[in-house]
């Protein structure tokens, strides 16, 4: 647009003739009185050129109106948005906890069999200087088991005075109730005459002491 042209122009008659030429209402004489005057003046002809251009332009595009229901369009757009984005975060929320959940198992796991480990690994060992100072030791070169003490009394080689009472230890069950050392196996008939055989008895533990004594 030209210099020349003054949209706060005075005259009245001038831009009403104008907007005719430009919308193409003018009457045929009096647009050729009126190119005249154009050819006489450079500057309106500039901005009557002007003014057509852009007439030209206006109908070449039109003027788009929005649909009605463009907004209820927007809005519906919107929301189906918005209800994409909070599927999508719900989603990753649920794996995400999913995931926790799995690493808290596993790190439950991990820290059960550790502690399981360490206190497999951290269990005292007996060595044998331990249970060399814990196995009872009987001054006089005594016996300290009474399975070697009842063999070296029923041998002879064990006087009886020297049987002290720390060779039987104390879950021991009484003389009386050990069970009755068999010295033979023949077979005798039985004292009530009747037919068949029967074990010979064997000689008590107090009848073995009493032959070890008397040797």
């Amino acid at each position: 647009m030209t210099e020349g042209y003054c949209p706060d122009s005075k005259d009245d008659q001038l831009d009403e003739l104008m907007c005719e030429y430009v919308d193409g209402t003018m009457d045929a004489a009096v647009r050729a009185a009126f190119e005249e005057l154009l050819d006489a003046n450079p500057e309106l002809a500039d901005q009557a050129h002007c003014l057509c251009r852009t007439r030209e332009l206006l109908s070449a595009y039109g003027c788009r109106h929005s649909p009605h229901d463009i907004e209820a369009e927007i809005r519906c757009r919107v929301a189906m948005e918005l209800s994409r984005e909070q599927q999508l975060q719900t989603a990753l929320t649920d794996r995400l906890s999913g995931v926790a959940v799995v690493t808290s198992v596993a790190c439950v796991l991990m820290l059960i069999g550790v502690m399981a480990g360490m206190s497999v690994f951290m269990e005292p060992s007996v060595d044998g200087e331990q249970l060399a100072l814990e196995e009872p030791v009987l001054p006089g070169g005594e016996l300290a088991s009474p399975v070697d003490a009842h063999g070296a009394i029923a041998s002879g080689s064990l006087p009886l005075d020297r049987i002290s009472a720390s060779t039987v230890p104390p879950l021991v069950a009484p003389v009386n109730a050990l069970p009755v050392i068999s010295t033979s196996s023949s077979i005798t008939p039985r004292r009530d005459g009747s037919p068949g055989f029967g074990m010979a008895r064997s000689p008590s533990r107090s009848g073995l002491l009493q032959v070890a004594a008397r040797d």
